[in-house]
């Protein structure tokens, strides 16, 4: 996320970026086993509220630029399609993994 937010440059607020990263829960150390159900499902939302945030930031950073900035603006719609992408997929993952327990 920083990589995108440092190319960019975009006058975006420190705390919407860092709510990006604040919300980011790594998984327990030493866990090595295969997930149980309610762990997928954890893993699944944590993802999909990632993807979610991303582009919500990357939708805010649209609106911030000016039209001017065509080069930029590409490439941040390039991101926020894969970042709905992500989004879509992990939604996928969720009803999958209701579907299934």
């Amino acid at each position: 996320m920083g990589l995108v937010c440092s190319f960019v440059q975009s006058p975006v607020s420190n705390n919407l970026r860092n709510s990006v990263v604040t919300n980011f829960s790594p998984p327990p150390i030493g866990h090595t086993g295969e997930l149980d159900g309610t762990e997928f499902s954890h893993s699944a939302l944590a993802i999909r509220q990632d993807f979610a945030a991303l582009v919500k930031l990357f939708e805010n950073q649209l609106k911030s630029l000016s039209a001017s900035d065509e080069d930029v603006r590409s490439h941040i719609r390039k991101a926020k399609e894969a970042a709905q992408h992500g989004l879509d997929l992990s939604q996928q993952l969720i009803e999958r993994s209701e579907a299934s327990s």
